[in-house]
């Protein structure tokens, strides 16, 4: 179990890492360079949705800080970057779309008003 201060994450780090998303290269065929195992894009992501799972303040400061549209922008440029390729997906790329839609649904839990749900 993580103490609560091993749980904070910088808001900043995460909105980084979303804003980052759409620039990466794409992982490659399941093996990054070190060998096999997930690819950075795949592993970034990973790291998002922990740090934002971890702790409901991470949720709550991650979306006060804007990284709710960075987010929808990275799932959306991925989305149509795979629509515009005709490419059906590996398991990697859906375990990347899967995650990165978690993190959109954790963020936007905190960021969307009530009204417009």
């Amino acid at each position: 179990e993580m103490s609560e201060s091993a749980a904070r994450c910088s808001p900043r780090a995460v909105l980084l890492a979303a804003e980052v998303l759409p620039r990466m290269p794409p992982d490659d065929d399941g093996s990054s360079a070190g060998g096999p195992g997930p690819g950075p894009r795949l592993r970034l992501v990973r790291g998002m949705f922990h740090a934002l799972r971890a702790r409901m303040g991470n949720c709550l400061s991650a979306a006060a800080v804007g990284v709710f549209p960075a987010l929808v922008k990275a799932l959306a440029d991925h989305l149509l970057a795979l629509h515009d390729d005709g490419f059906d997906g590996d398991g990697e790329t859906e375990e990347y779309v899967r995650i990165l839609r978690l993190c959109v649904r954790l963020v936007a839990a905190h960021h969307t008003p009530v009204g417009h749900l």
